[in-house]
């Protein structure tokens, strides 16, 4: 990814976070591909994201959004949405999977 790349994804993530009322950040060890695209699938009738991101990316745009306190480590999945019950729900289809 070029450096114009990383600034409009972080752009885009930005204002994904700002827009949504819920984002959870797990640690996905464990999981392996096949799991997380049934994750994603599952997600995408309710509107929720579910997406691997570099630390360094996700920090900077959650930053940005107005969103501190987390400090990330290893390998993390985020999960958000507008609906702040929905990404809840999803939260608990992680959380089964790992």
């Amino acid at each position: 990814m070029t450096r114009t790349e990383k600034a409009q994804f972080i752009n885009e993530l930005t204002a994904e976070f700002k827009a949504s009322d819920g984002l959870i950040v797990c640690d996905y060890k464990g999981l392996n591909t096949k799991a997380i695209e049934n994750l994603r699938n599952s997600s995408r009738p309710d509107a929720i994201k579910v997406k691997v991101i570099k630390n360094t990316l996700a920090s900077i745009a959650m930053k940005n959004a107005g969103i501190e306190g987390l400090e990330l480590k290893d390998t993390n999945i985020f999960v958000w949405g507008a609906d702040q019950l929905a990404v809840r729900s999803e939260e608990r289809r992680v959380g089964k999977e790992c």
